[in-house]
């Protein structure tokens, strides 16, 4: 097992995260914005070195799910010495993972 996993987002999760980011600015919410991207930067740290550190999505068991908080999860999955991040979705929206 590798010491240390390559980080990789895809376009779906950089543009779900930038689109929850900006309704957050957008609706005068720029402390939950900041808290939301310091959460991500500490779990996304924390990966680099426990690639199975959040359990396998219920809907898609390839996939793990991670709650950043308790609005919104990260999904990713890891292959060999790769984490790809898949997206980020509202855990009350109605979503496929």
């Amino acid at each position: 097992m590798n010491d240390s996993f390559e980080i990789v987002w895809s376009e779906l999760a950089e543009d779900s995260y930038i689109q929850i980011l900006n309704y957050l600015l957008d609706n005068q919410y720029s402390n939950a914005a900041i808290k939301l991207d310091l959460a991500t930067e500490k779990l996304v740290s924390r990966l680099q070195n426990f690639s199975e550190l959040c359990p396998p999505s219920s809907k898609i068991p390839q996939l793990r799910k991670c709650v950043v908080n308790e609005y919104i999860s990260m999904i990713y999955r890891v292959s060999g010495n790769l984490i790809e991040i898949v997206a980020f979705i509202d855990n009350r929206s109605s979503h496929s993972f």
